[in-house]
């Protein structure tokens, strides 16, 4: 059999042809046209062979364990290039992506680099209570002590081999963005468009900035408190874009959420709404604080909470390591007389608190509430409650006037002129909005009953006393009235009344239920009460049920199914979203979970990041020492804390997984 096309037997699928961008249909005709200024600055790019090598990078530790922290890695690679890459420029994601302007020698081996721990000098810790030292010598003496220092092992790998074509799949050249611009096919526009996207971030990094994806967040000047212990954070969203008049910088304002820096005793108040010590729950407490970010007043050194104690300063002891004339010695000593005897500090009211618990799970280091500060720009990844969102959205309103404001100071603050990297790629970003053509539309019209046009006028139609186009008329329904102060005859006659006014025809209901309660009863049992009333009075189900409810907070709103409500049940909600094919973004796993049992419409979720293309939600489970800092436990611990510290006894899981 032969074919007029390939040799095995299947025709080639047609090569689509690149177009500039354009308007497929050229510019608009109607309306009147005017200026309009754009949140998007012009980018000129005055040299096209610049080339970036993509690199794979590993940070580890010296017992091979990676390092976790995007912190941690940015700062072991800036001491990389300072040792040993003094004269290449490159861009590092702060995970596992680095590129170079210049190809590098002998990336096999791995790069050992030691690095100062700034956050647990020797002085500082050898003063703390538990860890891995105990005071000794004068204040002075421990205070001229060098750093302690950590090794990082560095590995370095090429993305890629080499083609037919003689060309690295590594090889990144910045005129892909140029060639798709101008219609021409490039597979590295992309790429090199994340490349300029990272420039931003790593930008933004150095100098100081909470980063979230592509958004950037200072320390706000003026923190608005949305309460419970959160602040609004106001920041931007930077990245390059292609458009139909070239490369732009697109910029607009972000917002998230940060825990509220400061005294830690105050951040516990807030976060449980109150305002005596002596009401905190600790449990909670507990939850709230794990793995934020402290600096000790007295120290002056950076932790991360692990836990609290079981006891308070007053009664937790450790063991401390003395020097005497006859070598060292271990003595019991209780947090409170640690304070007192080696900083003179009389603890007051921590001392009836517990400790914060940091440094690792075998050797645990104990510090009073009162000296302690959360540090700034920890994200508050935790729902919000509904007044905290009402109150987020209510202060991120931003007329146009005030945003354009916002995205100056912005552009001037972070001064992306000034950075190295982008001078070498000959990128300048002008300082004005990038301004196009527009046209000011009439609003449409809408179709009214009665063979009406309902006009738009200051922005907005107004039905009043108008009838709807097509209107569906109502006839089977019923009304139910849950013990309320309405009177459901007079509720009943001005619904029709308005149906009518609107065109809707609506007849009499088939009946009108009272409730008759009786006692304290649950919820559950006055609706099947209800339900029982109406079965037997009305046979065919009504299209429509028009309940009235004591108030808009009565538990009566709650859904109830019965596999869910006769005994305490948590469902989980997972699912994993993945980047980009062939992109080496991480996916994101999120699980979320039900509250509030026997309620089924209350829940939290929790994220956490997978490796590139991964399905398995590794960090469900996630035993350190003897304790679980997997999600699922956080998840159980607060369906136990909103449940009346109830233990689920059914697990419903509800997994969508792509194959």
């Amino acid at each position: 059999m032969e074919s007029s096309g390939t040799k095995d037997g299947l025709n080639k699928a047609p090569i689509l042809q690149r177009l500039p961008m354009s308007r497929p249909h050229g510019s608009g005709t109607k309306g009147n046209q005017i200026r309009l200024r754009t949140n998007h600055f012009k980018v000129s790019v005055h040299r096209t062979d610049v080339i970036f090598y993509h690199y794979n990078v590993s940070v580890k530790y010296e017992d091979d364990k990676p390092v976790e922290s995007k912190g941690v890695s940015r700062t072991v690679i800036e001491k990389l290039q300072e040792i040993y890459l003094a004269n290449v420029d490159f861009v590092y994601d702060g995970e596992n992506n680095l590129y170079t302007m210049c190809a590098l020698q002998n990336v096999e081996d791995a790069f050992m680099v030691v690095v100062e721990d700034g956050s647990s000098t020797k002085s500082a810790r050898s003063r703390t209570p538990g860890g891995n030292g105990s005071p000794e010598g004068s204040d002075t003496k421990r205070m001229k002590r060098p750093m302690t220092c950590k090794t990082y092992k560095v590995e370095l790998k090429s993305v890629g081999e080499f083609c037919k074509e003689k060309k690295s799949v590594g090889e990144i050249p910045l005129s892909a963005i140029d060639k798709v611009l101008r219609g021409q096919e490039s597979d590295d526009c992309q790429e090199a468009l994340r490349v300029l996207d990272i420039i931003l971030r790593q930008k933004s990094a150095k100098q100081g900035c909470l980063l979230v994806r592509q958004s950037f967040f200072h320390s706000p000047s003026e923190p608005i408190k949305l309460g419970g212990g959160v602040v609004r954070c106001p920041g931007y969203h930077s990245s390059f874009r292609p458009t139909q008049s070239g490369l732009s910088l697109n910029i607009d304002v972000s917002t998230t959420m940060i825990v509220e820096p400061g005294p830690v005793i105050n951040f516990i108040l807030s976060n449980q709404y109150i305002k005596d010590p002596s009401r905190i729950d600790w449990g909670k407490a507990k939850h709230a604080l794990r793995n934020l970010r402290i600096k000790t007043t007295h120290t002056n050194s950076e932790f991360k909470i692990s836990s609290l104690s079981e006891k308070s300063c007053y009664e937790q002891k450790f063991l401390l390591k003395q020097r005497n004339g006859n070598g060292p010695d271990v003595v019991e000593i209780t947090v409170y007389d640690y304070y007192l005897k080696h900083w003179d500090i009389r603890l007051q009211d921590s001392a009836i608190f517990p400790c914060l618990v940091v440094g690792k799970p075998k050797r645990p280091t104990y510090l009073p509430i009162e000296l302690c500060h959360l540090v700034s720009l920890q994200r508050y990844t935790k729902a919000l409650t509904v007044l905290q969102r009402s109150s987020l959205v209510q202060s991120s309103r931003k007329n146009p006037r005030e945003r354009k404001s916002d995205l100056s100071s912005a552009l001037q603050r972070i001064n992306y002129n000034s950075d190295d990297i982008l001078k070498k790629c000959g990128i300048s970003i002008a300082p004005e909005f990038a301004q196009v053509d527009g046209r000011i539309l009439q609003a449409p019209k809408l179709k009214a009953g009665d063979g009406q046009d309902l006009i738009a006028r200051d922005g907005r139609w107004n039905f009043m006393n108008r009838k709807l186009f097509e209107a569906k008329g109502v006839h089977t329904w019923a009304a139910v009235n849950f013990t309320t102060r309405w009177k459901l005859q007079d509720l009943v006659r001005r619904l029709i009344h308005c149906g009518d006014n609107k065109g809707i025809n609506i007849s009499p209901p088939q009946s009108i239920f009272e409730e008759r309660l009786q006692g304290n009863e649950s919820a559950a049992s006055r609706v099947d009460a209800m339900l029982e009333q109406i079965r037997k009075k009305i046979e065919k189900p009504p299209t429509f049920l028009l309940c009235v409810l004591p108030d808009k907070n009565s538990d009566i709103y709650e859904t109830s199914i019965p596999i869910v409500s006769r005994v305490p049940t948590i469902i989980f909600g997972m699912d994993v979203s993945h980047g980009a094919p062939r992109s080496n973004v991480p996916s994101i796993a999120a699980v979320v979970s039900s509250l509030g049992w026997p309620c089924i419409s209350r829940y939290r979720a929790s994220v956490c990041t997978l490796s590139p293309r991964v399905e398995i939600i590794d960090s469900l489970f996630k035993p350190q020492g003897n304790e679980d800092r997997g999600l699922i436990s956080e998840l159980l611990f607060d369906f136990y804390l909103s449940s009346g510290k109830q233990r689920p006894e059914q697990v419903i899981i509800f997994r969508f997984v792509t194959i």
